[in-house]
This record gives structure tokens, C-alpha cells and sequence, in this order.
């Protein structure tokens, strides 16, 4: 994938969601980090993911809760 059409993507579920996400681009790695602030929100996330950016496979999820 082009930096542009990452950079497209990125922009596209930011401005959706964007009460709710936070996403960082590594340049190095070409990674793409989503951070979710409102657990509500994130079976609409994963839906618009898949059924509005066409993403196929979810890699990683990983959860932090600070007591």
C-alpha cells in the first residue's frame, strides 16, 4: 500500500470516529496504531474496519486497564 492511500485510510476511520480514536504511522515500519478511548465504541469500529475500509483480519487487540 502507497503512503497516500495509507495516509487516505488512517484520515478516513480518524475523521469517523474521531471522538473516540487515535491512530499513529510509524514511517519506519509502515504500521498503523489505532488507540480506542471509549470501549463502547469499538464493535463499530471493528464493523466500519471491515464493511467501510475493507480491512479482512484483525492481527492484534490488545487491552490496558490502570487500577
Amino acid at each position: 500500500m502507497s503512503e497516500s492511500a495509507m495516509g487516505s485510510w488512517v484520515d478516513g476511520i480518524v475523521g469517523r470516529f474521531e471522538d473516540a480514536l487515535r491512530a499513529s504511522v510509524s514511517a519506519r515500519t509502515r504500521e498503523v496504531t489505532l488507540e480506542l478511548g471509549d470501549v463502547a465504541k469499538l464493535v463499530e469500529v471493528c464493523q466500519s474496519l471491515r464493511d467501510e475500509f475493507g480491512f479482512e483480519m484483525l492481527i492484534d487487540l490488545a487491552g490496558l486497564d490502570y487500577l
